[in-house]
Order: structure tokens, then sequence, then C-alpha cells
């Protein structure tokens, strides 16, 4: 315990600091998870731990896939709810935004993820995408949407609706 406080500790606080991650030290479910490790531990450890933890296996290729749906899955399924629950908008097109740029990924790496998955570290490439993503210090999802998937799609607006103007006549 003595080395963990005096000698890891640290570093990890440095890690945190970096990474933006001090303010899961007031979550209270992870501050409750940290009290029931008999090391005193932040809240802040252990998800730089576990995001540890998951990036390894992402790179040895271990449980890649289901990773890569969780973690672009559970933390913005959740963010989307909170958004929902306020009164502002403008975390709504954040999450509105990103569920857009994740679906249309997901449809593309369904047909093209097979070829994709031989690219060396394809998987943990595309985790990292995901934060990238979600992550409130890149918003990456709305800068994808600007320079991808809205000029795509305003280009062809009036055709998609046209058919689907004539699926809804039938």
């Amino acid at each position: 315990m003595e080395i963990y406080t005096q000698k890891v500790s640290p570093i990890l606080d440095k890690v945190c600091d970096v990474c933006h991650l001090d303010g899961l030290n007031k979550n209270e479910f992870l501050q409750g998870l940290a009290n029931k490790i008999p090391v005193p531990v932040k809240p802040s450890h252990i998800v730089l731990s576990l995001s540890a933890v998951l990036v390894l296996l992402s790179l040895l290729n271990v449980g890649s896939s289901l990773i890569c749906n969780v973690v672009g899955f559970i933390y913005p399924a959740y963010m989307s709810f909170k958004a929902l629950e306020t009164t502002e908008n403008n975390d709504d097109k954040q999450w509105l935004t990103y569920w857009v740029v994740y679906s249309l990924f997901t449809v593309l790496d369904t047909f093209i993820g097979f070829t994709l998955s031989f690219i060396p570290f394809y998987y943990f490439l595309k985790l990292a995408f995901f934060v990238y993503l979600f992550h409130p210090k890149t918003l990456g999802a709305v800068i994808v949407y600007d320079k991808v998937v809205q000029p795509l799609l305003k280009k062809y607006e009036s055709d998609i609706d046209q058919n689907l103007n004539k699926l809804g006549s039938k």
C-alpha cells in the first residue's frame, strides 16, 4: 500500500490531470467503488486503469470488437440520457450528432469491416476513433459531421427525400 501512495499515485495523478480525468473523483458511483477497494484509490485512477486494460486488450486483439462496441455505446448512451434530461439544447445536438456519425460508421464497418480488420491495430484505431467522437474535449462527432456527413447528405438530400416519399405513398 505504501508503494501505491508514494510512487504510483503521483504518477497516476499526473496522467489523470493530462487526460482531464480529475472530474471523475467527484462521481458518487465511482467514489463508492473506490471505497470498496482495500487500498485508498481515487476514482480517476480506477477509470485510468480500466482504460489502460481495455487499450491493451484492444492492441492484443483480445475481445476487440466487443470492447469497441461497448465503449462506443455505453458512455454515449448514458450521456445521451443525461442530455435528454436537461433543458439545454447544446448537449442534445452533440449527442444526436454522435449517433448519426456512429451509425454511419457502424453501417460502413458492417460492409467493409472484414477487410479493414486486416489492418494492423484496426480495433485499437476504431476504439480511439470512438473516443475521439464522444470525448468532451475533442467533440469529434461534430467535426466529422460538419466536414463529411452533412455535405454528403446535403448533396443527395432531394434524391433521398423523393425516394422516401415514394416509399411512404405505397
